[in-house]
């Protein structure tokens, strides 16, 4: 328990720090355009996936029980979905310290039972994401992306080894 209110108080510490309030409204609104755009979600996490792989070839292996092989397959395209609907849930929940807490603590959790899971894959996904929105919409505001993204990654990997 004592471990959960630390990490609670570092990722409270961190959000506050880099992804201040305006940041994270900033990022809201532009993740309102992407996430409830004109282009279809899942193409878009889909496209994000994709950039990542032949970023970082090795994290297709990650993705093997939702067939990455294939990246057109519904298996796989429903777990893009999914990736996606998570971090909509984290990126929403930004300046709601309290619930944005409790649902990244949620999915850390959740995160601790895959195998071979790396800070890197986080970290490229997000330099993916960065390039598929960049496209989506007109003049990402990097800035706000990547610091908001950041705080989410780190609480996510916290426990990573």
């Amino acid at each position: 328990m004592k471990i959960l209110i630390v990490l609670v108080c570092v990722f409270g510490i961190a959000l506050s720090e880099k992804c201040d309030e305006l940041k994270a409204i900033k990022l809201k609104q532009q993740w309102n355009s992407i996430y409830n755009g004109e282009h279809a979600r899942e193409y878009i996490a889909l496209a994000a996936f994709r950039t990542l792989f032949a970023m970082n070839p090795n994290s297709r292996a990650l993705f093997k029980k939702f067939d990455s092989d294939d990246t057109s397959s519904p298996k796989f395209r429903a777990h893009c979905t999914r990736v996606f609907g998570g971090l909509d849930s984290l990126i929403s929940l930004l300046g709601n310290e309290k619930v944005f807490n409790a649902q990244l603590e949620h999915i850390r959790v959740f995160h601790t039972t895959i195998p071979n899971l790396k800070l890197e894959y986080f970290q490229d996904l997000g330099t993916a994401f960065e390039e598929v929105f960049s496209v989506v919409i007109d003049n990402l505001d990097k800035e706000a992306f990547g610091e908001c993204y950041d705080v989410i990654v780190n609480g996510i990997t916290a426990t990573l080894s």
